[in-house]
């Protein structure tokens, strides 16, 4: 797979994806999550919105975490799983399922390309 220039991160038909350990994605998400919703020490473990998170807090949220990590998540995803533990696993997936598409891509399996219903 390529990777850009001195970016460390694989370019998968369109979609950047940095590879990284689970346990490094699920701390970068929570710098994120802490830093836009600008949780202190004694909000640790309230939900996004206990914490007053709005529509464009999500979107801020989302906008980083796909900008720092290269990882795409909705910003509805926030407001769907609203603690950052389960934020956290949504994330987790998506990046699993970007690793897979990117395996599978690099496999050389083109067994379903081609025109549809033809």
């Amino acid at each position: 797979m390529p990777y850009g220039p001195c970016t460390g991160v694989r370019r998968t038909e369109g979609v950047a994806v940095r590879e990284s350990d689970p346990s490094a994605i699920g701390r970068r998400v929570e710098r994120i999550w802490n830093d836009v919703l600008e949780v202190t020490p004694e909000e640790a473990g309230a939900t996004f919105f206990e914490l007053g998170g709005q529509g464009v807090s999500a979107l801020r949220i989302a906008a980083r975490v796909g900008a720092e990590l290269g990882i795409a998540v909705e910003a509805g995803a926030v407001f769907e799983h609203p603690s950052l533990p389960a934020f956290v696993r949504h994330v987790l997936a998506r990046a699993r399922d970007a690793a897979e598409d990117a395996s599978e891509g690099a496999s050389g399996d083109h067994s379903q390309s081609g025109p549809q219903g033809l």
